[in-house]
């Protein structure tokens, strides 16, 4: 769900406590979250509402002057108009981790676990195909862009060009 700048602020600053989307059907589910430039906003609750329900003070609400405006915008759109209540629950979570670094030893720990991941897939565990040369599974061959049978010769620098299989 898209917010524009100065409803985002309005959120962060509390005033705007609701928004109004026309949609086909829901895009966001009560008790879902989203992470925005302000933080995470929680949606608490999605529901379905005629335009004839809504007031001015829904609109203020949403953070417009007037329910023509409100109906100026939903209105660019068919469908359901869904009255979405939400709120700013904190900064964004990946901040924190921005800023905290890990230390040697958990430096030691990705390291080796990225070191393990590489190798099994070199060793063409848990893929039926690796691209990496092996003596027990099929071998990419890069000249010919094909896959090939392991131990099979290449094709010899003498090769011309014009005589190799470019599948």
């Amino acid at each position: 769900m898209l917010f524009r700048p100065v409803t985002l602020r309005g959120i962060a600053d509390g005033v705007v406590s609701v928004a109004f989307r026309r949609w086909h059907e829901p895009r966001v589910r009560s008790g879902g979250r989203q992470r925005t430039s302000i933080g995470v906003i929680a949606f608490d609750a999605v529901d379905a509402v005629a335009a004839d329900e809504l007031s001015d003070a829904d609109a203020v609400a949403a953070g417009f002057a007037s329910r023509n405006e409100l109906m100026a915008f939903v209105d660019r759109r068919d469908g359901t108009i869904y009255r979405i209540r939400l709120r700013l629950i904190g900064p964004d979570p990946r901040i924190a981790l921005r800023e905290a670094l890990p230390d040697d030893g958990q430096l030691r720990e990705i390291r080796s676990a990225w070191i393990a991941s590489i190798a099994r897939a070199a060793t063409g565990r848990g893929r039926d195909r690796c691209c990496a040369p092996s003596t027990t599974g099929p071998a990419f061959e890069p000249r010919t862009w094909r896959w090939t049978s392991a131990g099979s010769e290449r094709p010899s620098s003498s090769t011309s060009a014009s005589s190799r299989s470019w599948a």
